[in-house]
C-alpha cells in the first residue's frame, strides 16, 4: 500500500504544483488514499520531497530506496548555507524549505558515524559518535558545498 501511495504522491507532484500537506492529503483522497497527516510527513521524507515553494522530488531514489551520493551532494550544493560543529554535533544551516530533504538524504547513505538526524524548516542537528567526527563531517560538508 505504502508503495502505490507513493507511486500515487510522485503523480499528483508532477502533475500539480502542490504547496502544502492539507492540499497533497486531498489529492490522495481523490485518488483513494485516506492518509494521516503523520503518515503523509513520514512519506514526504521517504520520498525526500523538498518544498520550495511546491513539493518536488529532489533526484531519483536508487533500488534501494535510499538517495545515492549523487543525490545527496547535488542537493546539498543547492541547499547548503553553512555548517559548525559542537562536541559530537554536527549542524548544518541550509536555506528555507530544504532541511528535511537533506536530512533525509543524509540518512539514506547510512554513514556510520552518524547516531541519528533531526531536522526542521533550515536546520539539521546531526548527532556524531565522537567530536572528532563532528568536526569531520562539518569540514568535508564545507568542502562538498564550496
Amino acid at each position: 500500500m505504502a508503495n502505490q501511495r507513493h507511486n500515487a504522491i510522485l503523480e499528483i507532484i508532477d502533475e500539480k504544483q502542490i504547496t502544502s500537506q492539507k492540499q497533497l492529503e486531498a489529492e490522495l483522497e481523490k485518488r483513494g488514499f485516506k492518509v494521516a497527516q503523520a503518515t503523509l510527513s513520514r512519506d514526504i521524507k521517504a520520498l525526500g520531497l523538498v518544498k520550495q515553494p511546491f513539493y518536488k522530488t529532489i533526484d531519483k531514489i536508487d533500488e534501494s530506496e535510499n538517495l545515492n551520493l549523487k543525490a545527496v551532494s547535488k542537493l546539498l550544493r543547492q541547499a547548503f548555507v553553512s555548517s559548525d560543529h559542537a562536541g559530537n554535533i554536527t549542524v548544518v544551516h541550509c536555506h528555507a524549505g530544504y532541511a528535511q530533504g537533506v536530512c533525509a538524504g543524509i540518512d539514506g547513505l547510512k554513514i556510520k558515524d552518524i547516531v541519528g538526524t533531526i531536522a526542521g524548516d533550515d536546520t539539521i542537528f546531526i548527532l556524531m559518535r565522537t567530536q572528532k567526527d563532528a568536526k569531520m563531517f562539518s569540514l568535508k560538508l564545507e568542502e562538498l558545498c564550496k
